[in-house]
């Protein structure tokens, strides 16, 4: 037996950035996630935008992710889990269109490698939530 919970958590959320999403419409079987955060300094909502995103971003393009949507959380229900601050939603994509090589290149580079020191010290990510 699955063990889920039928108790209701409610988030209101704005947009803070966003790709483009790709692939039409949602079809049965398509994947996406959600990655609940909890912001730890306010260099966290920057380092999302300017330096996760730009990368993530290229590979939408390449059709290797099928869009990325940073969101905050502005109002919950107060059995909520209590310091969520953000979320980011992921669309999936069944199968990529190139490799990723150029964004593993750059994430192995000293200068991405200490922007993503930056980037994980602003924030907690909790496990994701994977939505079909």
């Amino acid at each position: 037996m699955d063990d889920y919970s039928n108790e209701r958590r409610n988030y209101h959320v704005e947009l803070i950035d966003a790709t483009p999403f790709i692939g039409g419409d949602w079809n049965p079987g398509d994947k996406a996630s959600m990655n609940p955060m909890v912001k730890k300094n306010d260099d966290f909502e920057n380092y999302e935008t300017k330096v996760w995103m730009p990368l993530i971003q290229k590979e939408v393009m390449k059709g290797n992710h099928g869009g990325w949507a940073f969101l905050n959380i502005y109002e919950k229900t107060p059995n909520a889990y209590e310091n969520l601050t953000h979320m980011v939603f992921n669309k999936q994509v069944s199968s990529p269109n190139t490799d990723n090589s150029e964004m593993m290149e750059t994430m192995s580079s000293f200068k991405y490698q200490k922007l993503w020191e930056g980037l994980e010290a602003s924030r907690d990510m909790l496990d994701a939530i994977t939505l079909e």
